[in-house]
């Protein structure tokens, strides 16, 4: 080994952060990030603390008035692409009963952390469409249908891949679904927040080893810290590409209301998250 070598062995290093010099130096500078989601998924570092050691930079859970204007910008274009397709006249607004926690199955920067589902633009939480789309398609198999995912009215209304929709090599081709749904954003003047919440699995080893060491008491639990949020009110739009008949609009909103109040939004569903009350029912 050369004298280089040895000297940046015996060398020690303080790094406060892994972005590039000149990014961690306009942050350091007193800038305030607004974007939860540059927050939380890219801006994730460490501070120095008095005896030398590091602890994880404190997170700021509030969300910040900056996204007022954003919101009802954002709400007014959707408004005005959704016009034409609409189902009713406003949109079905959603409040929330219980935190819920959409999203948590990801990575973190900050570890044993779990993040929910943000905005990848705006940094806000948000339903995204498909996941809204998959739960109402379930639903409505379960409430209307008797479990049928092939029946005539869920393929007209939710679609189908091309395998589920004919064996006839001349239509292959995938059909489109009847309704149209649109990412669910909070209302402008909701007060929600993000807060942390924890779980802990009893039996790491058990779960760790696929039922391969018993689920024992002597075992010591990890817990696990997320985000969730509370107390928004989300705005939902369903469009159509024709005209529903009233039964359909009807099985609608009552399936749409089965969703948050009965089967709940996200993880941890059977502990009592993700559920919601469909407060304008048009």
């Amino acid at each position: 080994m050369n004298d280089q070598g040895k000297k940046s062995k015996s060398s020690s290093f303080t790094k406060k952060s892994f972005l590039p010099k000149d990014t961690t130096s306009i942050l350091e500078s007193g800038i305030e990030i607004e974007n939860l989601n540059l927050q939380l998924y890219r801006y994730a570092y460490t501070e120095e603390n008095k005896n030398g050691g590091f602890h994880k930079k404190e997170l700021c859970f509030k969300i910040s008035d900056v996204y007022q204007p954003i919101l009802t910008n954002l709400n007014e274009h959707i408004q005005n692409v959704w016009e034409p397709i609409k189902i009713q006249d406003k949109p079905f607004i959603v409040s929330q009963q219980s935190r819920w926690a959409i999203g948590i199955g990801g990575g973190s920067p900050y570890g044993n952390l779990l993040l929910p589902a943000l905005h990848p633009l705006y940094g806000f939480p948000y339903i995204p469409a498909s996941t809204l789309k998959g739960l109402m398609r379930n639903s409505w198999i379960d409430k209307n249908c008797n479990n049928d995912e092939n029946s005539e009215e869920v393929l007209r209304l939710f679609g189908s891949p091309a395998s589920d929709t004919s064996d006839d090599r001349v239509n292959l081709e995938g059909k489109v679904g009847q309704l149209i749904f649109f990412d669910g954003f909070p209302s402008a003047d909701c007060n929600g927040k993000l807060v942390k919440d924890v779980f802990a699995p009893h039996y790491p080893d058990y779960y760790n080893s696929f039922g391969g060491t018993p689920p024992t008491d002597d075992q010591n639990p990890v817990p696990i810290e997320f985000l969730c949020i509370e107390d928004f009110t989300f705005n939902i739009y369903i469009g159509t590409r024709e005209k529903l008949s009233e039964e359909d609009k009807i099985k609608l909103q009552n399936t749409l209301n089965y969703v948050f109040s009965g089967h709940g939004i996200g993880a941890k569903t059977a502990l009592g998250y993700g559920r919601g009350e469909l407060s304008k029912i048009i």
